[in-house]
């Protein structure tokens, strides 16, 4: 991903209703690519690395989508 792994101060961290309909839409997508059980462990770090990329300004549903598919490619990848 893009963004960094840290998340601001708890008191800096605002989203609007667009941001979350725009993390919903990326999750949606990402988890629709995996052909196979998804654990809740994977879903709730899914879900954290996208809300941590809208955090630091990433707002491109372009790149937040190809980096989510990128992730779960490299987390599902056949071995």
């Amino acid at each position: 991903m893009t963004c960094h792994f840290c998340l601001p101060p708890l008191t800096a961290r605002a989203l609007d209703p667009d941001d979350l309909r725009l993390a919903s839409a990326v999750y949606e997508t990402a988890l629709a690519a995996i052909d196979r059980p998804v654990p809740e462990a994977f879903r709730v770090f899914l879900a954290r690395l996208i809300l941590e990329c809208l955090f630091h300004g990433e707002r491109d549903a372009d790149r937040l989508n190809a980096d989510a598919l990128k992730y779960v490619r490299l987390a599902f990848r056949s071995t």
